[in-house]
């Protein structure tokens, strides 16, 4: 899997997604720690403002935390989608390859379908 890792990924869209999924990971985190610092110091304290400004962290917090969440949705799917097309490429680059004996055994349809079907379940 690292050979066809590094055959087929691209770097920076690989880091990116990884960057945004660690952003991701740590607003989600972040999130709890700011709701007991509310209920801590606002509600407890009956501090309205506090509670307004706490209230608008964990909106500005979780608007950064979707918006990386998609961020990393968008360049996983996009690298998966390019691993497929470039195995499916140097499949059928290597399908061609065969010899005429081969070929004569079993057309080359089956084996491009029955090589896609094992990649795409495996």
């Amino acid at each position: 899997m690292l050979k066809i890792a590094r055959k087929t990924l691209t770097c920076w869209a690989t880091c990116l997604a990884s960057l945004f999924l660690l952003v991701q990971v740590a607003c989600d985190l972040y999130l709890p720690t700011v709701t007991a610092n509310l209920v801590d110091k606002g509600i407890v304290g009956k501090n309205l403002p506090y509670i307004w400004q706490t209230g608008g962290k964990m909106l500005l917090v979780s608007a950064l935390g979707l918006l990386v969440a998609f961020g990393n949705i968008y360049f996983a799917s996009h690298q998966a989608m390019q691993v497929g097309q470039r195995l499916r490429t140097m499949l059928f680059a290597k399908v061609l390859t065969f010899s005429d004996d081969i070929s004569l055994m079993q057309p080359a349809e089956t084996l491009l379908n029955e090589e896609g079907t094992n990649i795409s379940q495996g």
